[in-house]
């Protein structure tokens, strides 16, 4: 709740959005386009789902620069350079839990 009143495509599929914050941050992205209904609420379609914690009521979400908490899959990673000078960096991430 808390949007603007009647907005269609207040969140497009492809937004990404922020929850939590601090050790409990967590990136989510939208899945489907949502509306804002007369009242100001929004259902929103998210990957991955909220967790068992879940998420508090009037809980804020952070919709610029959101951010999530990652860790290395490995300890392994893989670049290289090429003429003229255009690099390539790689590497596997997991959530932080």
């Amino acid at each position: 709740d808390g949007w603007s009143t009647g907005v269609t495509g207040i969140l497009k599929a492809g937004d990404f959005l922020q929850l939590g914050s601090g050790t409990a941050t967590r990136l989510h992205m939208v899945l489907a386009d949502a509306n804002s209904n007369g009242s100001g609420e929004a259902t929103l379609d998210i990957w991955p789902s909220v967790r068992r914690e879940g998420v508090a009521d009037n809980a804020p979400l952070t919709l610029s620069n959101p951010r999530g908490t990652f860790r290395l899959a490995q300890n392994v990673n893989v670049w290289r350079l090429e003429a003229p000078f255009r690099g390539n960096f790689s590497f596997e991430a997991k959530e932080a839990i």
